[in-house]
């Protein structure tokens, strides 16, 4: 609960809002509401703050589905974009989603003109693109396979 502002202050910053599946402005009171019942559930849910020298850059959550699948989502900072660090935050959060959550799959949604996004998540090893529909909305989904190492049944 420490870092929610921080967090609502991604979420909230007009690019993130623009690439987001709901794009509309958070007030504080339901982000608070919402966190608490996220960190209440940490079978459910993982959220990961990204520092860089203290300040906070970004962040990552992974929500598991259920028959060891689970969904990423990320959000970098204005400042911390085009410097790699979204790809590194997708590796670093699907490798712990896949151990702390014991996933084997896990995918992100991303609207299709997000390039920028989508580049990192296959840079980051996501593939097997397909369109869905969600919220009314034609997205882009990318899968994240665990390897066999990876995968904490084997």
């Amino acid at each position: 609960m420490d870092d929610a502002d921080a967090l609502l202050e991604l979420r909230n910053e007009p690019t993130t809002r623009h690439w987001s599946l709901d794009g509309a402005r958070i007030p504080r009171a339901h982000h608070v509401a919402w966190l608490e019942r996220r960190l209440a559930a940490p079978e459910e849910c993982r959220i990961w703050v990204a520092e860089v020298d203290g300040e906070v850059v970004g962040q990552s959550r992974m929500d598991a589905l259920g028959q060891g699948a689970g969904e990423i989502s990320v959000g970098l900072a204005p400042a911390a974009r085009g410097r790699g660090l979204g790809g590194r935050l997708i590796r670093e959060a699907t490798a712990r989603g896949i151990a702390e959550l014991g996933l084997r799959e896990v995918v992100a949604v991303i609207k299709p003109d997000n390039a920028a996004s989508i580049r990192a998540f296959e840079r980051a090893g996501y593939g097997e693109p397909r369109t869905i529909t969600r919220l009314g909305a034609h997205v882009l989904v990318l899968t994240h396979r665990s390897a066999a190492g990876d995968d904490p049944e084997v």
